[in-house]
Order: structure tokens, then sequence, then C-alpha cells
């Protein structure tokens, strides 16, 4: 009998046990793996654009956007673009290709689709910073915390007071001039969206 009841005592013991190891589990992995968003303007914030014919990565921009998505964070791009590189969103974007290739000059070849997205603009009254390209991403991705970066700060301004944090890249409006941590340092960049960005 008492065999018996140390036995049952010990099944319980071990089910509330593991309930309680699964629980804690589950509201961890919740915490880890909230989604979000880093959206990043093109010209001369990922990309050096001020020669012609000698468009490049900023060093170190492409390692850290690869950085990003090993972390689980998902990178996308907002760029204006004029609205005469095509009537449709794949028209312009092939535009888009074929414009930056042909200035291009980078070991590491151009590639848009390192991005889970990409939006631009589909006619001038869109371009930023105007809200309408800015709210249409967040919609599309669910509007999760979010970060945009880029060189133009009135840019960066309009995107916070739409819910993103923001981070003005003072390096692309220089001449080549590029800070040791680029943006934001990784081990800061979640905390960094989670303070800031208000969705």
């Amino acid at each position: 009998m008492k065999k018996n009841l140390k036995i049952t005592l010990f099944s319980l013991f071990t089910i509330i046990s593991c309930a309680a190891i699964g629980y804690f589990a589950s509201d961890s992995q919740e915490t880890t793996t909230t989604e979000r968003w880093v959206f990043f303007d093109l010209g001369d914030t990922i990309v050096n654009t001020k020669e012609s014919g000698n468009y490049h990565y900023y060093p170190g921009a492409l390692e850290y956007i690869r950085s990003l998505k090993e972390m689980g964070i998902k990178v996308a791009i907002i760029s204006n673009i004029p609205e005469s590189f095509g009537e449709t969103y794949d028209q312009k974007i092939e535009s888009l290709n074929q414009y930056v290739k042909a200035h291009w000059n980078d070991q590491d070849q151009f590639d848009l689709t390192i991005f889970h997205k990409v939006y631009i603009p589909m006619s001038n009254d869109e371009l930023k910073p105007a809200p309408y390209i800015f709210n249409k991403a967040l919609d599309e991705t669910g509007r999760h915390p979010s970060l945009y970066i880029s060189e133009a700060f009135d840019e960066v301004e309009a995107a916070k007071q739409l819910g993103f944090a923001g981070f003005h890249f003072a390096a692309g409006v220089g001449q080549e001039k590029v800070e040791s941590t680029l943006y934001i340092e990784l081990s800061k960049i979640v905390d960094y969206i989670d303070q800031n960005s208000h969705l």
C-alpha cells in the first residue's frame, strides 16, 4: 500500500514538474520569437550612390543584414524611386535593378532578394517622407515592432511619427565616412526596437 502510494505521489510530482517546465519553456519561447522588422532605405544607407559608376555596399552593410536574418529579425527595403521607372511594381523593381547594376562596382553582387520585402512608391505622390508607403509596409507586415534606418533625417522623423523606431544613418550624408558600428550594434538592436517602436 505504502509502495503504491509512493509511486502515485512520485508520478504526480513528475507530471506537475513536466507541466511547469513546459509552461515556462513556452513562455520563454514566446518572448524570444516576437516578430520584429528592420526597414532600410536603399541609396546612401545600404548602398553608397554618391559616385556614378562606383555604387557599392557600405562596408559591413551586407554582413549586418545577414546577421539580422540569423537573429530571426525580418529585413525589408523602403526606397524612393522615380515614377518613370515603370507602371507596375515588377517593372519598377526591374528598372531599379538595372539602374543600380549599371553603376555597380563591388565584389558582392547587388541583390534585392536578400530582403523579405521591398517597398517602393507607385507614384510621385507616394514618395517618402509622405506616410503612404510607411503605412503600407506596416500594414502588410502586421504592424510588429519595427525600425526604420535612413540617411534622410526627415524620413526617419516621419517614420517615428507612425510608430517606427528610427535611426538616422548620419554616415550616409558624408563622404564614405562610416562609424565602426555602422548602424545600431547588433547586441542592442532588439532592446532598441522594443523601447522605441510604438506599434
